[in-house]
């Protein structure tokens, strides 16, 4: 067993040593990789990976950073919400989502109102993963996005957090234009015992309305599992 500790320990030092590496792939496999280990050692290297001059490398810290949860990342992770790159910015968003120690709900409010509406829609999410009611009011807002993946996505949050002050912003979202919106503010609803939103996905499944980017077996799926109430995650 000691022996295998030591392999162990010396395969973390030469993929944390990789991250010093002038390839960029090098350094991004190092970076995906030191993501499975349970490490305190591997932490701080990604913390320092966030600062790559490479992109990828960048949001793949976020993303192994969420995986890891060390106590220090959050406030770390937080700062890529101002990366001039809004890919980064919006892997940023989804890592805060997963982050519980030392998180802040502060700084994925602001992201709602990003230029990109990929971290919208991304925030958005993540507030929903957090379970965070604090973030209601400013999900509502989204509501009125004028891209349908945020709107969609603010509604599903929102489902996610049961606020109920959100049920008449929710309701209006139940005639949006786009059937995506419908299905998500129709289970929210759902989620809260109401009988609009159970009235909304029955009323999807007759109309046969699509969005552009699913089969109509594909949607048809998600609106029955909505019906039935199943857990929604949305990334």
């Amino acid at each position: 067993m000691k022996g295998l500790v030591q392999v162990r320990r010396r395969s973390i030092d030469a993929t944390i040593a990789s991250l010093d590496s002038q390839d960029e792939d090098e350094r991004y496999r190092a970076v995906c990789a030191l993501g499975g280990a349970s490490d305190l050692r591997s932490s701080d290297a990604l913390v320092r990976s966030l600062a790559d001059p490479c992109l990828l490398v960048r949001a793949a810290a976020c993303a192994s950073l969420a995986k890891l949860d060390p106590p220090h990342a959050a406030p770390a992770v937080g700062t890529l919400l101002s990366d001039p790159n809004h890919a980064v910015r919006a892997a940023a968003a989804r890592a805060l989502g997963t982050l519980r120690a030392g998180f802040s709900l502060g700084p994925l409010v602001r992201a709602l109102s990003d230029e990109s509406e990929v971290v919208r829609s991304s925030a958005a999410s993540a507030i929903g993963e957090s379970r965070r009611r604090a973030g209601a009011r400013a999900l509502r807002g989204c509501l009125r996005d004028p891209y349908e993946v945020v709107r969609s996505m603010a509604a599903w949050a929102l489902g996610r957090l049961l606020d109920r002050d959100s049920v008449p912003a929710l309701l209006r979202a139940t005639s949006d234009d786009d059937p995506c919106v419908r299905l998500e503010a129709g289970w929210a609803l759902l989620q809260m015992g109401r009988q609009e939103g159970r009235d909304t996905l029955r009323a999807l499944l007759k109309s046969g309305a699509c969005p552009d980017f699913l089969s109509p077996e594909q949607f048809r799926r998600d609106v029955r599992s909505a019906l039935r109430g199943w857990p929604r995650r949305r990334w």
